[in-house]
């Protein structure tokens, strides 16, 4: 071993050795940046065909976070034409990533966008995608006035409180029917679904699911089927985290030339 060649007798060598490693130790603790992630996941309704069916398009947006920084990760469709081997031109749509970057403290953030740079730029964060919620709808779970709880069922194991909600008007008919599931165990996540929902409940709201019953509506002579609006919110491993990084680096790296 390479102590063993080295008398450490002497106080020079062990103190130029201690500072190595705790050069070493403090370098390692500034690249290795903890980065925790989290997925939203909205599934919503298409009606086509006069309400004669429906179809489900699904939405995403990835979060990645340190002490620091949050990072979104969003998606937009670009549609182009492209030439077949028959020489036919089809439409084919690509979902492109945009990367959404700010400080921790801060309502703005940058937005990167590698197929379009010149659409990148300094933007105002939503209050959708931070503190105020991230739920499509809103709903007061303490209005017992309007809303009846009809069950409520603990499971430890998951750590997860589930409950089914129906509107009092509709409690017979259960035309509108309202899924809620909490989480114990994501106090520690800086985002949230709905502010009140989780302070009301202590929890953190972490699934939702709204089943809405069939609507006639007399104008149209038609009747809107029964539609169901998914949202799903949940801690994911990070896979990517180097580059979570480069975008991090590249808005610190930004700031530092706005701040000059």
């Amino acid at each position: 071993m390479f102590f063993n060649r080295i008398d450490l007798k002497y106080p020079l060598i062990r103190i130029s050795l201690f500072c190595v490693l705790l050069i070493t130790l403090t370098l390692s603790g500034i690249t290795q940046e903890k980065i925790r992630g989290l997925e939203k996941i909205d599934s919503f309704p298409l009606l086509h065909n006069e309400f004669d069916n429906t179809s489900y398009k699904p939405d995403t947006t990835r979060i990645f976070f340190t002490q620091k920084n949050i990072v979104y990760l969003l998606y937009y469709n670009h549609g182009t034409m492209v030439r077949t081997a028959e020489g036919k031109e089809v439409h084919k749509n690509e979902k492109r990533p945009i990367w959404l970057v700010q400080e921790r403290d801060s309502s703005y953030g940058y937005a990167f966008d590698e197929h379009r740079p010149f659409y990148e730029r300094w933007m105002h964060i939503d209050s959708a995608l931070t503190g105020n919620g991230m739920l499509r709808f809103q709903v007061d779970l303490s209005d017992s006035a309007r809303l009846r709880r009809l069950s409520s069922v603990n499971d430890p194991a998951s750590g997860m409180v589930h409950e089914k909600y129906v509107m009092k008007e509709d409690a017979k008919q259960q035309k509108d029917t309202m899924y809620f599931s909490h989480s114990t165990r994501m106090s520690d996540i800086p985002f949230t679904l709905n502010k009140e929902i989780d302070e009301y409940t202590r929890m953190k709201l972490c699934y939702v699911k709204f089943v809405s019953g069939e609507q006639p509506v007399s104008v149209q002579k038609v009747t809107v089927p029964q539609t169901v609006i998914v949202t799903r919110f949940y801690e994911i491993p990070v896979k990517n985290s180097g580059e979570v990084m480069k975008y991090i680096e590249k808005f610190r790296q930004i700031g530092k030339r706005k701040a000059g």
